[in-house]
């Protein structure tokens, strides 16, 4: 290790135990940040162009606020 290098293990969030692909970066809920997890092992720390990341979904959406958090998908409707 190069001296004044701060180990990965500190600048990064941990994959240990999580799912391959987009995961919550653990301390930033909330946020547009999120982690890309594979075989463990961090290989991204990224931030979601629009909206925050939502873990239950495990993707970017658009928060609305109406005196309470709602998370939605943005639904285009075409009439047939």
């Amino acid at each position: 290790m190069t001296p004044g290098c701060v180990p990965c293990h500190q600048k990064y969030p941990t994959c240990k135990g999580l799912p391959d692909g987009d995961n919550l970066y653990t301390g930033r809920e909330m946020t547009e940040d999120y982690i890309v997890c594979q075989a463990g092992r961090t290989v991204a720390a990224l931030q979601c162009a629009n909206g925050i990341f939502v873990p239950e979904r495990r993707e970017c959406n658009v928060i609305l606020d109406e005196g309470r958090t709602q998370y939605m998908h943005l639904v285009l409707k075409t009439s047939s």
